[in-house]
């Protein structure tokens, strides 16, 4: 079975190398997601300000029009050719809102989320890779058949690896039962 010292060792080992892998994995995404958040947030700050500095613009210029028009057509007349022209430009907006607005704010907010920290992003990737190989290493000496001398010893590796193949079976049928539900299945009660 996995009882022998150096088996034990080696799964000491694979154990430790699976928790770092796990914690790396974990800073990764935190990084991830923080680096994200904190770039729609300020995206979204700079996008409201902007918004609210135009619609000043707009509006005293709106006003500046129409009163310079209305001391050529009166002031109900430019205070409304102002409001149709603000009515046109809404409707074309409607109808022009995919290349207009949706396109470039979708391509602004993918930049801006694909556009991580670089550095400390690819530094985490290898360190993940060296950890994901180590663990390949270690399972592979684990699950590797040593050479017999006698068939003594070749009697006790077959029954040694029967009983580790039923061990193994038997956990992985215990925590399918116990965890299945990650794997998309449902828990019976």
């Amino acid at each position: 079975m996995l009882s022998s010292d150096k088996n034990v060792a080696a799964i000491g080992q694979l154990v430790e190398t699976a928790r770092h892998y796990v914690g790396l994995q974990k800073d990764y995404l935190k990084l991830d997601v923080v680096d994200k958040f904190v770039r729609l947030l300020a995206a979204f700050v700079l996008l409201t300000l902007f918004l609210i500095i135009i619609a000043a613009i707009i509006i005293f210029y709106s006003f500046a029009l129409a009163f310079w028009l209305s001391s050529h057509i009166g002031h109900v007349a430019a205070f409304s050719l102002v409001g149709g022209f603000h009515i046109l430009v809404i409707v074309l907006l409607i109808v022009f809102r995919k290349p207009l607005i949706e396109r470039p704010l979708v391509s602004f907010l993918a930049n801006q989320t694909l556009e991580a920290n670089r550095e400390q992003r690819e530094q985490l990737a290898t360190d993940i890779q060296k950890d994901n190989e180590q663990i390949n290493t270690l399972w592979n000496q684990l699950s590797t058949p040593q050479p017999h001398n006698t068939k003594g010893e070749w009697v006790v590796g077959l029954i040694n690896n029967s009983v580790t193949a039923i061990d193994a079976f038997l956990l992985v049928r215990k925590l399918m039962k116990t965890y299945g539900s990650l794997f998309g299945r449902k828990k019976k009660h």
